[in-house]
């Protein structure tokens, strides 16, 4: 049997708009989806008429 071995942690360079939303989800600051929600997001770009309402309640309170 081969001895386990660990990964080994890689460090990266995320683009601003990605370490904001990771900052914000870990401030609980995000809007979850259903999977049918997601599935339909992907299909045609458009979120949920309550994520919307969501991001305008979200970036209302950003703004201030």
């Amino acid at each position: 049997m081969a001895p386990r071995t660990r990964s080994k942690a890689v460090e990266v360079e995320l683009p601003p708009n990605v370490r904001e939303g990771i900052e914000e989800a870990l401030r609980g600051e995000f809007a979850d989806m259903t999977v049918e929600e997601t599935e339909r997001y992907l299909e045609t770009g458009e979120l949920p008429e309550r994520v919307e309402h969501w991001l305008d309640s979200y970036d209302s309170r950003r703004d201030t």
